[in-house]
């Protein structure tokens, strides 16, 4: 019983460990992805994107969103928009994920377009 409970004690910071990357990972894949989307999301390549062209990149990558989840995302977007209505590309991310904006692990993103606004 001492044994066993001494082996569980030891694995545990090495379990806790694993857990923690895999939370990073998993944020850093997200974080990467929404970074993908705002680029589609930026058709003019300005930072200057609309709430129609959010819904509509979003209702393709990920159709089980909920509207008004990508409504509300897209008003506090606007509230920390600078200059001519521009919406940083770490704003979107940051303001995705704290709306809880996931998109499904899938192929086919576009590469950013030589001239996107990138941070």
């Amino acid at each position: 019983d001492a044994v066993l409970r001494a082996v569980a004690e030891a694995a545990l910071p090495v379990a806790t460990e694993a857990v923690r990357v895999s939370v990073y990972v998993e944020a850093t894949s997200q974080a990467l992805q929404l970074r993908r989307l705002y680029h589609e999301c930026d058709a003019g390549l300005d930072g200057v994107i609309s709430l129609g062209r959010f819904e509509e990149v979003l209702s393709a990558r990920a159709p089980a969103l909920p509207p008004p989840l990508a409504f509300r995302a897209f008003r506090e977007m606007a509230a920390h928009t600078v200059g001519d209505d521009v919406i940083p590309p770490g704003v979107f991310v940051q303001v995705c994920l704290a709306h809880g904006v996931r998109l499904p692990e899938q192929g086919g993103w576009p590469e950013p377009p030589p001239g996107a606004l990138v941070e």
